[in-house]
């Protein structure tokens, strides 16, 4: 099978999933709907693994060929570092101390979403709580109004 014939395979498969999803409605059945929802998940979860995949033989090709640049990126080989504390409380004391107790240089090694909403909103009265968080909504760009989505609970994880 050609590239292309290989393409257009692909597209017609994704454009029948995109019918699929646009022709859903309030009032399509649930197993329907439940089965579309499937498909998607099931079509992520394999767009997932392929990426792995490429990522894979790309780095093959890199330890045989080497570097390459393409499109202004250069794709080379190397090792994937991330780095975590080991103690939260000892880092923030010694953190605090070569600050020389300058709050404000302590706040500089913060990140952006240092603070657990969730954990502080237990710890903090309401009050207090709302004093220091702002709760952020999301607007529906068209209407104004709050935008809604899709939550789901697993009730295997409830208590």
């Amino acid at each position: 099978m050609s590239d292309t014939e290989t393409s257009l395979m692909v597209s017609d498969f994704f454009g029948r999933a995109i019918a699929k999803v646009a022709s859903l409605s309030p009032d399509t059945p649930l197993e329907q709907l439940l089965q579309t929802r499937e498909l998607c998940k099931a079509i992520q979860d394999r767009a997932k693994e392929l990426g792995a995949s490429i990522e894979d033989a790309t780095g093959e090709y890199l330890k045989a060929n080497g570097d390459f640049e393409y499109g202004g990126v250069r794709y080379y080989y190397g090792v994937s570092r991330t780095k975590k504390c080991r103690d939260i409380r000892a880092t923030v004391e010694a953190i605090f101390d070569a600050a020389g107790g300058d709050f404000d240089v302590f706040i500089q090694a913060l990140s952006s979403n240092a603070l657990k909403p969730g954990a502080c909103a237990n710890i903090l009265d309401e009050e207090t709580f709302a004093e220091h968080f702002d709760v952020i909504e999301k607007t529906d760009v068209k209407t104004g109004k709050p935008k809604k989505s899709v939550h789901k609970v697993d009730s295997r994880f409830l208590k």
